[in-house]
């Protein structure tokens, strides 16, 4: 239900891969106003948009993983 997802991603770098086939998507995801917001990492096909939480890295306002 992406209606249901309160959380919202904000892009701030994509990085092509050598290959062009993958990119890395650096994004600032808030989640809403009690979720707080946290610095993500994703790595996805080329083609894809970020709609999700990262899938490799993910650090919240105060550093922890």
């Amino acid at each position: 239900c992406t209606a249901c997802d309160p959380c919202e991603n904000l892009v701030l770098q994509e990085e092509p891969a050598p290959s062009g086939a993958q990119k890395a998507v650096v994004f600032r995801r808030q989640c809403g106003v009690l979720g707080g917001a946290s610095t993500q990492v994703s790595v996805l096909p080329a083609s894809a948009n970020q709609d999700a939480g990262g899938n490799i890295f993910g650090a919240d306002a105060d550093g922890d993983q």
